[in-house]
């Protein structure tokens, strides 16, 4: 029997098609209880009018107390059927922020986002979730019982449906106005908004820096104008809201006025509309109708965030869809790393960083990267794990496209380190298993091999201590990370500078790692600025300025790729 499905298991994309067809059930039943409650509105103000107009002109106590219980009736009905709309709202806002949340973050991190990248997809979860489960919708769902409401009018008089539809397509009209009018300038002042909030959290990032060499206050004042930018743009987006809500609410004004008017036109003609409560009944119905196109242009912009937001997470499930589609399983026997003419692009550069790189490290060799910072270091590292996409060549594990591959299967035989290494909540063992159900034979080997054993035995809890609790140095979440990075001994370990904040009997023990590594005839590749590791490596590889080629260090001779497979 198949394990069920849990929400991470799902790309963003399907996860979006799953909820767009929950939307459209829970719509269907909100809708049909509008249109219940519409009669019932409708059959409790004829029920009023009576009460007013025959009943208690006739002093009958028996007739009123009948019709009090009866409008008593439809209250309680009328009091449900919108509590169920209301929660039906609240439990699809609720089901599209439990399920789209964990798979919009995955697909962010798939695509390679920055963290503001990813916050922005967070707040884009939030704003579709907020925009089901808040008053937007139940406009909506008003716009769309629009038709009932006309086709009640008609059975009262067709003038009054004539006049609805009319002041209706009118007040839609200059809601769609308003929203053309703000939808461009308030994307705009938002983008600018987000870009200065994220120049600001880049500076918290780097606090100790900035109070440090004292450029604070020319920090602040770039900052004050970026948002001094956006606050501007967003002012006069407000300003263009503020006028089309000021239109809309004179035309909606003029277009309450109206049915009176009529009113008073069909009685000077001698027209039966059938009594005074259908023309009452008639003039609720009208407001009715008109209500929702006038509170639309108050939740203009709310609408504008919500399908930009929607369209946000649909191209990022799309181009996450795309990606798996060119991912596949494959065999890995023995770890046989090839790189042939491998060239790298990135983004707003001119030259390649990585250009037409081609070698091949067999099963149990060790390759060091070396070379000044910004060289391309870390992004050679990150494409022969398949992480950056190469723009030009390939990286091959045991023949096979490690861009190609997909991720979690790639990952039982890729080990990596990357510099910033992110230690994630949980315990120790849950950090060393890659959030996995811990092997502690695995976690112990993992541990013991790099050293990092006597150091998580000195811990409060051991191997049970938890991360969010114990405060660690920067040494000893190097030492969990590289545990990490070797659990389950993969037969590719990639290492971005692992000996960073390494003492010297840290790096000896990393030294030793290398060897055992190499016992296992496990591949290795490691970038370092240290020259003892460095001389520790079988091969070496010396990147210069961008755009250069790059050079063989012939300690032992590095093998020159073949043909791409």
């Amino acid at each position: 029997m198949a394990a069920p499905q849990r929400p991470t298991d799902a790309g963003l994309l399907q996860a979006l098609d799953k909820l767009s067809a929950e939307i459209r059930l829970v719509l269907a039943a909100i809708f049909g209880i509008g249109v219940l409650a519409t009669f019932a509105f409708f059959l409790m103000a004829q029920f009023r009018m009576w009460l007013f107009s025959v009943a208690m002109p006739a002093r009958s106590d028996r007739d009123v107390l009948a019709l009090l219980a009866v409008l008593g009736f439809w209250v309680m009905v009328i009091t449900c059927l919108r509590h169920c709309q209301a929660w039906l709202r609240i439990a699809l806002g609720f089901r599209f922020g439990q399920v789209l949340s964990a798979p919009a973050v995955v697909a962010g991190a798939t695509a390679g986002q920055r963290s503001d990248e990813v916050s922005r997809t967070v707040r884009d979860v939030d704003t579709v979730t907020a925009g089901l489960s808040g008053e937007l919708l139940a406009v909506a769902i008003q716009v769309a019982l629009v038709p009932v409401m006309l086709v009640l009018l008609y059975f009262i008089h067709w003038a009054f449906m004539a006049l609805a539809l009319v002041a209706a397509l009118l007040n839609l009209g200059v809601s769609l106005m308003s929203h053309r009018l703000v939808s461009g300038p308030l994307e705009q002042a938002n983008a600018a908004h987000v870009r200065g909030m994220v120049a600001m959290a880049d500076a918290c990032t780097a606090a100790e820096a900035v109070e440090a060499m004292g450029f604070l206050p020319a920090l602040v004042r770039r900052w004050g104008d970026d948002i001094q930018g956006g606050t501007s743009d967003m002012v006069r987006t407000h300003r263009l809201l503020r006028l089309a809500q000021s239109v809309s609410s004179f035309v909606d004004q003029a277009l309450h006025v109206s049915p009176i008017v009529l009113m008073a036109a069909l009685a000077l003609n001698g027209v039966d509309i059938g009594g005074g409560a259908l023309g009452i009944g008639a003039l609720l119905l009208i407001n009715a109708v008109l209500h929702p196109f006038s509170r639309f242009v108050d939740h203009l912009a709310e609408t504008v965030e919500l399908r930009a937001a929607w369209d946000r997470l649909a191209r990022l499930g799309e181009a996450e869809r795309q990606q798996s589609r060119m991912q596949a399983t494959y065999p890995c026997p023995f770890g046989r790393l090839e790189v042939d003419r491998l060239t790298v692009m990135l983004p707003g550069m001119t030259f390649p960083i990585i250009r037409e790189m081609s070698f091949r490290i067999e099963p149990g060799q060790v390759l060091g990267l070396s070379g000044p910072v910004g060289c391309g270091k870390s992004t050679l590292l990150r494409s022969l794990i398949g992480i950056q996409q190469p723009s030009a060549g390939g990286c091959y594990l045991d023949g096979h496209s490690t861009a190609q591959w997909d991720r979690k299967d790639l990952a039982r035989h890729v080990g990596w380190l990357p510099q910033d290494v992110g230690l994630a909540t949980g315990t120790v063992a849950d950090a060393i298993a890659r959030l996995g159900v811990p092997d502690m034979a695995l976690v112990l080997e993992a541990a013991h091999r790099c050293g990092a054993h006597a150091m998580i035995a000195g811990l409060p809890n051991g191997y049970s201590t938890r991360l969010s609790e114990q405060a660690l140095s920067a040494g000893q979440r190097q030492r969990l990370a590289l545990a990490r990075a070797i659990y389950g001994r993969p037969r590719l370990v990639v290492l971005d500078e692992p000996g960073a904040w390494l003492d010297a009997e840290g790096l000896e023990q990393l030294r030793r790692l290398f060897a055992l590594l190499k016992q296992d005839r496990t591949s290795v590749i490691f970038s370092s600025h240290e020259p003892g590791l460095l001389e520790d490596a079988d091969h070496g590889i010396a990147l210069g300025p961008i755009g250069s080629l790059p050079k063989a260090i012939n300690r032992n001779r590095l093998a020159p790729a073949g043909a791409a497979r």
